[in-house]
């Protein structure tokens, strides 16, 4: 096992604070994927589908009230994992002399952002069903 330690820091050390830094962001966003899974995907194909089972609000249908609250459920857990992204990247501190890896987080926090808008404007179809 100390083997393996010291090949990683070994492998570690190789590596560019550059290219370190840019493992960190990876990290964080495969961390959120996996989390996210197909939810984040899935999400505007069930607004769809429950809109077409239910064109107009049944409030008084059990079946339609459980349905609607696991879109609630799904649209709070989607911002929920993205949201735990961007909190991730708006803690790296990048080095004065890598400002590419600055511009490099934005882009990451604008296409997570707008994962975000889209699950609520997809929500905001359901929400006063």
């Amino acid at each position: 096992m100390h083997r393996m330690l010291t090949h990683k820091s070994s492998k570690e050390s190789s590596l560019t604070e550059e290219q370190k830094w840019r493992n960190k962001i990876q990290e964080i966003i495969q961390t959120g994927e996996k989390r996210i899974g197909k939810l984040a995907s899935d999400f505007p194909c069930q607004v769809d589908s429950f809109l077409e089972k239910y064109p107009e609000p049944q409030k008084d249908n059990e079946e339609y009230v459980a349905a609607k609250q696991l879109l609630e459920d799904n649209h709070t857990k989607v911002g929920e994992l993205l949201l735990r992204v961007l909190i991730g990247l708006d803690g790296l501190e990048f080095p004065a002399e890598l400002p590419e890896l600055r511009q490099e987080r934005r882009t990451v926090i604008k296409e997570t952002q707008a994962r975000i808008n889209a699950a609520d404007k997809q929500w905001s179809r359901v929400k006063n069903h």
